[in-house]
C-alpha cells in the first residue's frame, strides 16, 4: 500500500490493484483514548470505509485497524485490556 498525498495505491507484483481517495485524518479523545481515523472510499463503488488507529492515555497503540488489500476485509487488532506493559 503507497499513500499517495490523499488517496491509497494498493500495488501486488508492480500491478496497481485499485486506488482509493480518502478523507483528511482526524483525531478524536473518548474515554481517556485518542483515535486517529481517516475516511476513504472504494475506487469502484465510492463506498466508505475507516482506517484507525487507537491509542490509550499512555499514548500506546491498542488498536489498529486497515484495509490492506482491495475487495477482502479491514483487519483489526486489539490489545486486551488487562495487560500490564512493565
Amino acid at each position: 500500500i503507497m499513500s499517495e498525498n490523499n488517496s491509497l495505491v494498493y500495488v501486488v507484483d508492480n500491478e496497481t490493484l485499485s486506488i482509493d481517495y480518502c478523507d483528511s485524518m482526524t483525531v478524536s479523545d473518548k474515554q481517556k483514548q485518542k483515535l486517529y481515523k481517516k475516511k476513504c472510499y472504494y475506487e469502484s463503488s465510492k463506498r466508505p470505509y475507516v482506517n484507525q488507529i487507537t491509542l490509550n492515555s499512555d499514548n500506546l497503540i491498542i488498536g489498529l485497524r486497515f484495509k490492506i488489500r482491495p475487495n477482502y476485509p479491514a483487519i483489526e487488532l486489539k490489545l486486551k485490556k488487562n495487560i500490564n506493559y512493565n
